[in-house]
């Protein structure tokens, strides 16, 4: 009889421990994220030069969250060494370690690969591990990326693939015309399709991790240890040109700038 009326005291207190538990977790997982080690600043003095091209350092903020660290536009010269006029630019940046693809996907991009995987280069010298992928806008804008996996202590060359980082890990995007609203009238008319797109939703920006979607954990934001290069160049639009050539030599630039930025990066940090 003793044993029974012990019972409900100590489910009370198992009660009172998981939500203490719950308290303490979901407290630590509202903190703000961590500053950054490597910022603007650690690469203050870097001035890449890449032969054939003019570069122009784009702003990035002096945030210690931000996570793009340097940021450059690649013109290619004409044969005076002036930035060829109408020239395509090269988008070039180093950001801290992410998923490429998914961060893409979750913009509503269509990422298709070009290199089978990391090992394999763009071109047929081997020089360095990178991949490469085509992208499509959701109103069918089209770009060539490049990504290459760097280490955040020499800058050398990692042999992983974007694909492969945690951030931000997604099952399958979010209707670009649907947003969270709360409790509407119009939402009650289809309440589980409503409730299923906003459970899909939070299960998205949760990256797919079960203690990130109950709040006891905070959601992962980007490596400190990994840094991601990432270069991109527009496809201009269909014209009576071929299209296979125009893609080919669009690839070959953005390898040339792609590949100098590594040499360069790889060469300042040996200093």
């Amino acid at each position: 009889m003793k044993s029974n009326s012990k019972t409900p005291a100590i489910l009370l207190l198992i009660c009172v421990l998981l939500v203490s538990f719950w308290q303490i977790m979901a407290w630590r997982a509202r903190r703000g994220f961590d500053a950054f080690r490597i910022t603007a600043a650690t690469l203050d003095e870097f001035t890449p030069q890449i032969k054939g091209y003019t570069l122009t350092e784009m702003l990035v903020p002096p945030d210690p969250l931000q996570p793009n660290i340097i940021s450059y536009r690649a013109l290619p010269n004409a044969k005076d060494g002036f930035p060829l006029q109408g020239g395509q630019p090269v988008l070039i940046r180093l950001a801290h370690g992410y998923n490429m693809v998914d961060c893409m996907r979750i913009k509503h991009f269509t990422v298709m690969r070009l290199t089978p995987t990391s090992q394999e280069p763009v071109t047929s010298n081997g020089a360095f591990p990178r991949e490469a992928w085509k992208l499509t806008s959701s109103i069918e804008d089209q770009s060539i990326w490049m990504t290459s996996m760097l280490g955040s202590e020499t800058f050398g060359l990692l042999d992983i693939s974007t694909e492969s980082m945690p951030f931000p890990k997604i099952g399958t995007p979010d209707d670009p015309g649907w947003k969270p609203s709360g409790l509407r009238l119009r939402s009650l008319r289809q309440p589980l399709h409503n409730f299923k797109r906003l459970m899909h939703a939070k299960w998205n920006n949760a990256r797919c991790d079960p203690l990130t979607f109950l709040g006891l954990r905070r959601p992962v934001y980007a490596s400190d240890e990994i840094l991601t290069l990432v270069s991109t160049v527009a496809v201009p639009p269909p014209n009576d040109a071929n299209p296979t050539e125009i893609e080919a030599e669009l690839i070959r630039m953005e390898d040339e700038v792609h590949t100098g930025m590594i040499r360069e990066l790889m060469t300042y940090r040996a200093k």
